[in-house]
């Protein structure tokens, strides 16, 4: 009853190979963020300082 089979272990061996895959998979796809102004911030003049 005590000589059960346990589960072959996992190989982390390719992990870096993996992370590295999802990393420039990730910078190719995603688009960088358009920084261009659309709407112009004005700050309003000053009349009258106390």
């Amino acid at each position: 009853m005590g000589n059960r089979e346990s589960a072959p272990e996992v190989s982390t061996a390719s992990l870096p190979d993996i992370v590295f895959m999802l990393l420039f998979f990730f910078m190719t796809v995603t688009v960088m963020k358009n920084t261009e102004l659309i709407v112009e911030n004005g700050l309003p003049n000053a009349t009258e300082i106390k």
